[in-house]
């Protein structure tokens, strides 16, 4: 899954860590809050875009599992060096 804001892009791999299922209930559907958090769709846990850490709900402090993209040219291509990971 990635997450885009501006010319930022984040992405993350799409399991909670809660109960280690999807976050989306519908298929390519996810639910954002004010253009920085996004929701699990089953246990209403938010993580933030930047690092994809739980900041509310049932698994306050574990993170998302990122994976490493880079924006060229617009386009979001994963990169595979953690180093380019987040912008």
């Amino acid at each position: 899954m990635v997450l885009r804001r501006g010319d930022d892009a984040w992405a993350y791999r799409n399991v909670c860590p809660h109960f280690s299922i999807p976050l989306n209930y519908e298929p390519d559907t996810f639910w954002t809050y004010d253009a920085g958090h996004l929701m699990c769709a089953h246990h209403s846990a938010m993580f933030r875009f930047e690092d994809g850490v739980c900041v509310d709900g049932p698994c306050l402090g574990a993170a998302l599992t990122r994976v490493p993209v880079r924006v060229e040219a617009g386009m979001v291509i994963e990169s595979g060096d953690e180093a380019d990971s987040g912008v």
